[in-house]
């Protein structure tokens, strides 16, 4: 991941990231996964979205957003992961208190 900004609101909160293909081989159905964690340190939600393009060629980036608005008060943050072409998770990186 090469850029990450989030929108941490009353309703809940948006993520917008940058992502960079390292490899030498594009990428084909890239997703990133978040999983919201709650307050109580378990998982509130699991979302998946596509990264864009769908196809990301060598050498090249990606983005992806998303936008959670339940369990707004019980919201501790977020862990971000990627499913790879061959559906392996990719960890990645987490934000606001969580670990």
């Amino acid at each position: 991941m090469t850029a990450i900004n989030y929108d941490r609101y009353y309703e809940g909160f948006s993520l917008e990231g940058e992502v960079w293909n390292q490899t030498e081989e594009p990428m084909e159905g890239l997703k990133a996964r978040i999983k919201v964690i709650g307050s109580d340190d378990k998982p509130l939600a699991e979302i998946e979205t596509p990264v864009e393009p769908g196809v990301l060629p060598a050498g090249t980036a990606g983005s992806f957003e998303v936008s959670y608005e339940e369990n707004s008060p019980f919201i501790k943050g977020y862990q971000i992961s990627f499913i790879g072409p061959s559906g392996s998770s990719i960890p990645h990186v987490a934000g606001f208190d969580a670990r």
